[in-house]
Order: structure tokens, then sequence, then C-alpha cells
């Protein structure tokens, strides 16, 4: 799982909140900046909550690491590691 922090981040500015506004009964300042960052991930329940007071569903603001493109992705490389890839096209 990934965390779209910069789209966290737009969704926040456009919901007029600050940082602290959104981060306060749930995490610090600091974690909302690190998530908006890409350099933190938060727990569930933190990340659960901060959907919450922002109003969106948790599918909006994660990709999950099986998506489609991921997936075909990891195929790729597995052929090209393993010198398979020109036999397959």
């Amino acid at each position: 799982m990934r965390i779209l922090g910069d789209k966290l981040k737009q969704i926040r500015k456009a919901r007029g909140m600050s940082q602290a506004e959104l981060a306060k009964g749930i995490c610090t300042q600091a974690t909302i900046s690190l998530i908006e960052k890409k350099e933190q991930v938060p727990s569930t329940k933190i990340l659960l909550e901060i959907c919450k007071r922002l109003e969106i569903t948790l599918d909006s603001v994660i990709v999950q690491e099986d998506d489609q493109l991921h997936v075909l992705l990891s195929r790729v490389q597995a052929l090209l590691f393993t010198n398979e890839f020109k036999k397959s096209t």
C-alpha cells in the first residue's frame, strides 16, 4: 500500500485546513507533514481518522501494490531478469 501524499495535501488545502487543524486529536502536525511528503506511512487507525476528517474514502488516497500497472511491471521485470522477455514477444 502506498499513500498518495500529494493528493492528501490537495484535498486538505481544498478544505481550507492547515496541517495542524487536520492533525488535531489524531496525530501531530509533523506526522501530517511527513505523510504529505511521502516520508511516513501512518497506522491504519490514523489514516482512517484523517480520511474521516477530510470526508473522503480511504481508497481515494491509497494505491494498492497489486494494482494492474504494478502487476504488469512486475511480470515484465521477472521476464527480463530470467531472460525470457524475447520468448514472450
